[in-house]
C-alpha cells in the first residue's frame, strides 16, 4: 500500500499527498476507472507507460516514477478535473468535483493507499 502522507478535504476538493512509489502508477490508473474513467481513454490507459515506436502506450511496462520530476498530468470527465504532480520525493493528487463525491474518492484511494 501507498502511504498517504498528507490529506486535505473540502465539500469540492480532495487533495492527497503520498509517497512516491513505482506502485502508484498501477493503482492510480485502476482508481481513474474505479471511479468512473474509460479504462481504454488514452489518457488512462497511457498513463505512466512508455511510448513504444509505433508511438503506442507499452502496456507491459511502466515509466520509472523516480525520473518523473515536476511532472504534472491531467485527468478530466463529467464528474471529476484530477490533477497528478509529481515532487522529487512526493506525489500530489488534486481532485476537483462538481458536486459532493467524497465517499467514492476515500473508498477509491483506499484500495491503494493507507495511513
Amino acid at each position: 500500500m501507498i502511504k498517504i502522507l498528507a490529506i486535505s478535504k473540502s465539500e469540492k476538493h480532495n487533495y492527497f499527498r503520498l509517497e512516491k512509489v513505482q506502485e502508484f502508477v498501477s493503482g492510480f490508473r485502476k482508481f481513474l476507472v474505479d471511479i468512473g474513467f474509460d479504462e481504454h481513454d488514452v489518457g488512462v490507459y497511457s498513463f505512466g507507460r512508455p511510448v513504444d515506436e509505433h508511438g503506442e502506450p507499452d502496456e507491459n511496462k511502466e515509466d520509472d516514477v523516480k525520473n518523473y520530476v515536476d511532472k504534472r498530468f491531467g485527468f478530466d470527465n463529467d464528474e471529476y478535473t484530477i490533477d497528478v504532480v509529481f515532487g522529487k520525493e512526493n506525489i500530489f493528487v488534486m481532485i476537483f468535483t462538481k458536486i459532493n463525491r467524497q465517499k467514492e474518492i476515500v473508498e477509491g484511494m483506499s484500495k491503494f493507499c493507507s495511513f
